[in-house]
């Protein structure tokens, strides 16, 4: 197996910030440009999920949240520039500083690259990425409900929100 991985095209700055101004649903084949997924992948993985729309069209709502977990979020802010305050302000990046054995930062970084290897659906393997996803996962319900009443938590852990999305 080799230890690379090819990368499909990226998205233009213009395309990302045409697509989180202005929210609605996309034409499949769009949406899987933004994505850098075949088109045949997205039409399925919308079916899948019901948001396929009338008109070969996808939810704004599903293409954003398959976006911003395909691409690194360092790229895709960097890449969006000023632009990035069109996303909630807790998606952006912050620098933690934790001291953590060496053994879990190794671990860390082989399975990120590892894991995903075997999915088409997200492109790099940027450990901090990985690390990412698996502590979303890890916010359980009781941690959840002590943001109650904090906006800017739940813009970015709920991101993005369905009500957004022109329906059909």
């Amino acid at each position: 197996m080799p230890d690379f991985i090819l990368l499909p095209r990226r998205p233009s700055r213009a395309a990302l910030i045409r697509f989180f101004a202005e929210p609605g649903p996309r034409p499949v084949r769009d949406a899987a440009d933004l994505l850098g997924w075949p088109w045949p992948k997205l039409l399925f993985e919308a079916q899948r999920e019901g948001a396929l729309l009338s008109g070969e069209r996808v939810a704004w709502a599903e293409v954003a949240f398959w976006l911003i977990n395909a691409w690194p979020r360092a790229w895709l802010l960097e890449t969006l520039g000023e632009a990035a305050a069109l996303l909630p302000r807790e998606l952006l990046l912050t620098r933690v500083g934790w001291e953590l054995p060496t053994y879990i930062v190794r671990a860390m970084e082989r399975q990120a690259v590892l894991q995903r290897r075997e999915r088409d659906d997200v492109h790099g393997t940027e450990v901090e990425e990985h690390v990412a996803e698996i502590l979303h996962l890890a916010i359980d319900e009781e941690t959840s409900d002590t943001f109650r009443g904090d906006r800017s938590f739940f813009d970015a852990f709920d991101y993005p929100h369905t009500e957004l999305d022109v329906q059909r």
